[in-house]
């Protein structure tokens, strides 16, 4: 068996972060790596341009090991988003 598919004998943690404005209904979201790898900084302001409401949240995504079912965790963080200057 190669390493990638033998079975796990300790627990592993994973979580998920997320980046969402609210002026696009929560997008990037969980795709925020693709969207900075693709468009950058600037490119996620620009997005923002069009709209008035610059306010954005990051979010944390745990899940819960100990459940008896499948539980996670979310917390969030409000913020706006910062103009950059040219």
């Amino acid at each position: 068996m190669t390493d990638r598919l033998r079975p796990l004998t300790s627990q592993v943690l994973v979580e998920d972060t997320s980046l969402c404005f609210n002026a696009l209904n929560g997008l990037p979201g969980v795709y925020i790596k693709w969207f900075l790898e693709g468009i950058g900084h600037e490119g996620l302001n620009n997005m923002l341009v069009a709209y008035p409401d610059k306010s954005a949240y990051a979010q944390v995504g745990i899940p819960d090991p100990a459940a008896s079912s499948i539980s996670t965790h979310t917390s969030a963080i409000q913020g706006h988003s910062a103009s950059m200057s040219s």
